[in-house]
Parts: structure tokens; C-alpha cells; sequence
């Protein structure tokens, strides 16, 4: 059993110039609250320099050490990490997270988790070819308290190569982190043209699909979704730091691998596990933002008084309840909050919160893969929903509507639906926007809701026009 190691750093009310001098360094990720004005908004996560590195494509698992050593397996991901994680025990649950696993679970790993094994081998082509899954195991972390003010470098390894790593980082950071800018003098990314996969007459033409599954009683909601891509030129990094600056968000992460860089402005956690309680708060419904206050409040008061809204929302928390019942213990499961109107930059959107205990002898990773992928981004019922998206959707996910998170060595995990994110790599860039589909929806105010959720991206490679 391990102990936490906790070095005082000076307060950083602000992440990009600290991990601007951090991200240097292997596999340097950050998980960033975007410093909101809300109660979901307390902690900054900064890593690098894993000790192992997890990269899993089309079901094999590649295992990389720090020496250079590669192990291929075809064991199940999630328990992969699970049994790796197990190697370092840390009782104390102070922080969120005190080293362990960081990365992203991709929405086309959900062949691997039990909510959806039936669903058949996808052969669609990819916009940008991730790997399935890429997580870090870490030894340290930056954590930035912004309730507490407090900046703090933690580690609970006791290899003594871990802790020489933390005091030569500690001697680096404390003495120069108040004097750190961003040496990047390159520009942010640019695009010439930004396409899209899906236009409106292919769209209408899903949609009309989907509408009839709908009438024979396939499923009662599909997220159906578009995705855009474009050729680009700049830094992946300074487009994030304008992305934040534009639309903050308390599930924001930069991801920096050899393979890519990965930029989300969630605004959805997932799944957040402390101790043995777990939550998810699902997004289903979503109004633009007005130009005037008055046009402001009167989308916002539309969204919320929304029957169908409020119709697909409950569909997905039922949808939850049952995921989560598969690791809770019977009765727990609550729904503490119901139809919450949440404001964010570019939209308005519904947010419920569903809660639960999970069951003795389970962990996170139980949890997540009884989960995995989120409801709220396939429809119901989830299965079925998911070979119908696959039907109809011309390209796979990937990343997209998967999961940017950790989960630490104490057992607490967060992670986010990896909603409004980017993939940039070989100077191409991709995202996606969509949203659920019901018996009731009506095709352009759908279409229209996915160029409102494409917005923000666009206005950050300077799109006028949303396709």
C-alpha cells in the first residue's frame, strides 16, 4: 500500500503557461476545467512521461515500457488496465487522482465492452486512423485545486527512478513556474475548406430511416451524427488555448501523442467514481445561444419547457439507470437531478444527474465497461441504436463520443463523453456534430442542431458558413 508524495507548487489559476513548458515531454496530456464558474469545475490534471504506454487497435493491445520494451496482447482493454492498475495500491482518496491511468477510450472500442460485444465488426472507413484506445500509466501528476487555490505535484510510486523523476520536476517547476510563457510562436491551425460527410439531402435521407425504425419499434432514440474534416496547417496547441479562451468548459482536455493531438470542449462528464459512489450526467437537448438577452432568455426558457427535450432526456436517464444497475448495488441508483438547463458559450443544454453505489469486489473499470459507450450519444434502446448508427453514419467514430479521462491508482475515476472534440494528425483535421433523433423530431430544426454544436470548432478555424 502506497502513500501519497505531495510537493507545493505557487497556485495556477490558469494551466496553459505551466503546461506549455510540460508538454515538451512524452505523451503530455491535460485535463482542464476551463476554470467555469460551476461546482464541476475544480481540478486541473497535468501528466507526462508515462511509465507504460497502452495503444490498442482492432483488438490488439500494445504495451510499450519505459525501456523500449513491447508485450502484445489480446486480452479485453478494459481489463487490461484494470489488472495493470492493480500493481500500485493507494488508500488515500484526498485528491482525484495520485498517478495511474490517462488517456481516451474510443467510441470503436465499444466492441470490447459488455454493454454492446453483439454489435458486428464495422468496416467504414475512418476520417483520421486512431488507435482504438491510448492510455498512459503515470507515476505523476499536476493537480491545480482552484477551490482550495492550491497547485500541487503528486506521485504515490515508491520505484526510486519515480521519485527522483518528482524532486528533479519539482526542483524544474518551482523555480521558474511563475516566469513560464508559451514559447510556440506558430500560428493556430488554418484551413482553406472545411467539408463534411453527410450534407442535407444525405441527411434527410438518414433521417427518414431513422424515423421509420422509429414507427417499427426498433428503438425509441438514435444519435445520429456528421463528421467534418479539412486539410490544415499551424499549431494544434494554440488553436486549444483560443478554444478555451472562446468556450470554456469543465471537461476540456488536450491530448498530445506522436500519432495526433486530440483538442474536446466537453461539456458532459460520463462517469465520475469516488470511492464506492458513482455519477453520470447525461446532455440530451440543446438550444443555441441568442444575440440579444432578451432572444437569450427566450431559447433558454424554450429549452426548458421542451416536452420533447424532456422526453429524449428522461429516455437516456432510464438508459443510465440501467447501465448503472449492472454495477450498483440494488436501490442505490438515484436521480438527484432531473431537466437542469445548463449555459454554456455557443448553447444552451438539458443535463440530468444520475447516481449510485457500486457494489463490493467492482472497481471504475467495471463501471465504465458496463457503460462504455455512453447512452446519451447512441440512442435507445443501445444496441440496437448502435447498428443503426453504424448503418447509416459513413465514417467510424473513433475518438468521438468515446471517453477523455483518468483512473487513479486510489480507485476514483472521471471522464468525459468525448463530444465537441478534434482530432489533428499528418495535417488533417476532423470533428463531429449530432444529436438524438425521436419519433417527433423534425428534419431541419435536427440538421440545424448539429451546425449549432459545430459552431464552436468552426469559429475557431474562422468558417463563416457551417456546411
Amino acid at each position: 500500500m502506497s502513500d501519497i508524495l505531495i510537493k507545493t507548487l505557487p497556485y495556477q489559476a490558469d494551466p496553459l503557461p505551466l503546461f506549455s513548458h510540460l508538454k515538451s515531454r512524452s505523451w503530455a496530456q491535460l485535463l482542464d476545467s476551463g476554470n467555469c464558474n460551476t461546482e464541476l469545475a475544480r481540478y486541473d490534471l497535468m501528466v507526462a512521461d508515462p511509465r507504460l504506454k497502452i495503444i490498442s487497435q482492432k483488438g490488439t493491445t500494445r504495451i510499450t515500457d519505459n525501456g523500449g520494451k513491447i508485450t502484445e496482447t489480446l486480452e479485453n482493454t478494459f481489463e487490461l488496465v484494470k489488472t495493470i492498475l492493480a500493481d500500485i495500491s493507494c488508500n488515500d482518496r484526498s485528491l482525484p487522482f495520485c498517478g495511474g491511468a490517462l488517456g481516451y477510450f474510443g467510441y470503436d472500442l465499444a466492441s470490447e465492452s459488455s454493454a454492446s460485444e453483439p454489435v458486428t465488426t464495422d468496416q467504414r472507413p475512418v476520417m483520421i486512423d486512431l488507435p482504438d484506445m491510448a492510455i498512459g500509466i503515470y507515476d505523476w501528476a499536476v493537480i491545480t485545486d482552484h477551490f482550495e487555490k492550491k497547485t500541487l505535484l503528486v506521485t504515490c510510486s515508491e520505484q526510486k527512478e519515480a521519485l527522483e523523476e518528482l524532486e528533479q520536476l519539482y526542483s524544474e517547476l518551482s523555480g521558474h513556474v511563475n516566469s513560464i510563457t508559451s514559447r510556440e510562436a506558430v500560428p493556430a491551425l488554418q484551413v482553406s475548406q472545411l467539408d463534411v460527410d453527410i450534407d442535407y439531402t444525405h441527411y434527410k435521407n438518414g433521417f427518414n430511416h431513422i424515423q421509420n425504425y422509429l414507427k417499427d419499434g426498433d428503438c425509441y432514440q438514435i444519435n445520429y451524427a456528421r463528421c467534418y474534416s479539412s486539410s490544415c496547417q499551424g499549431s494544434a496547441w494554440e488553436s486549444y488555448k483560443l478554444l478555451r479562451h472562446n468556450n470554456p468548459v469543465p471537461f476540456g482536455a488536450y491530448l498530445d501523442f506522436p500519432f495526433g493531438q486530440i483538442l474536446s470542449a466537453s461539456p458532459e462528464r460520463f462517469i465520475k467514481v469516488s470511492g464506492n459512489h458513482v455519477e453520470t450526467r447525461p446532455i440530451k437537448g440543446t438550444r443555441p445561444r441568442g444575440l440579444t438577452e432578451k432572444e437569450d432568455s427566450k431559447l433558454k426558457a424554450d429549452l426548458s419547457n421542451s416536452e420533447k427535450d424532456r422526453a429524449e432526456n428522461l429516455m437516456i436517464v432510464d438508459l443510465l439507470r440501467n447501465d448503472l444497475g449492472k454495477t450498483c448495488d440494488p436501490g442505490t441508483i438515484e436521480v438527484p437531478e432531473l431537466f437542469k438547463t445548463e449555459t454554456f458559450p455557443t448553447v444552451f443544454h438539458l443535463v440530468s444527474t444520475v447516481t449510485g453505489k457500486i457494489k463490493n469486489g467492482l472497481s471504475a473499470l467495471d463501471v465504465l465497461r458496463h457503460c462504455f459507450p455512453g447512452g446519451s450519444i447512441t440512442g435507445a434502446p443501445k444496441k440496437r441504436a448502435m447498428e443503426i448508427i453504424q448503418e447509416l453514419e459513413k465514417h467510424q467514430r473513433d475518438i468521438y463520443c468515446g471517453a477523455i479521462g483518468y483512473i487513479s491508482f486510489n480507485g476514483n475515476m472521471d471522464t468525459n463523453i468525448a463530444i465537441r472534440t478534434m482530432t489533428v494528425a499528418d495535417k488533417q483535421l476532423c470533428f463531429w456534430a449530432g444529436g438524438g433523433i425521436v419519433a417527433d423530431s423534425e428534419v431541419e430544426n435536427e440538421f440545424q442542431e448539429t451546425r449549432d454544436k459545430a459552431a464552436a470548432f468552426c469559429q475557431l478555424l474562422n468558417i463563416q458558413d457551417i456546411p
